[in-house]
């Protein structure tokens, strides 16, 4: 399935919008906005251009049947590619991880929540889990939320930090504002 181009006018009707499909869900071409997004593949899904929710939470599951016999489940980020809540993200992807092939921003108000293993190929991975400045978005990894930066620099500002996995980030730079 292909999001391409779905602007906050033409979704404002729809409160939480959940996409939900047996194969890969590719946000392609052009930027898409929701007012809450809930996507939901059983392969993979694929983030080529900005995501924005205005309104609500966005959250990403990228492995909805974690068939660990099919060992599908990439989420991928493209480079320059940013990804915006008015509320909260939550990124999951059991099988395979989440994948940054090149700079990548995760901006939240409310906090960010990674629930598998993330690797940073290139550039700067920029994680602002409370990007109104009130104190009260945290920056939650669980166990299995590893974030692997190794040579690349690592930037994440919140309110609150929850880390349950390993950050690694190798001899580039890290910098933590809370």
């Amino acid at each position: 399935m292909t999001v391409d181009n779905i602007s906050a006018t033409n979704s404002n009707t729809v409160n939480t919008l959940t996409i939900d499909a047996v194969g890969a869900i590719t946000f392609a071409t052009a930027a898409s906005t929701f007012n809450a997004l809930t996507v939901e593949a059983d392969v993979a899904v694929t983030a080529n251009v900005d995501i924005t929710t205005d309104v609500g939470a966005l959250a990403i599951d990228a492995d909805d049947d974690e068939n660990a016999v099919q060992a599908t489940g990439l989420l991928t980020v493209a480079a320059g590619v940013t990804l915006t809540s008015a509320a909260g993200i939550t990124l999951d992807a059991t099988e395979r991880g989440i994948t940054f092939t090149g700079a990548g921003t995760l901006n939240a108000v409310n906090g960010v929540t990674i629930n598998d293993a993330v690797t940073a190929t290139a550039g700067t991975l920029t994680i602002d889990a409370d990007t109104d400045n009130d104190g009260t978005g945290t920056f939650t990894t669980i166990a299995t939320g590893t974030i692997n930066s190794t040579g690349q620099t690592l930037d994440i500002t919140a309110g609150d930090v929850v880390i349950g996995g390993a950050v690694s980030r190798g001899d580039a730079y890290q910098h933590h504002r809370f």
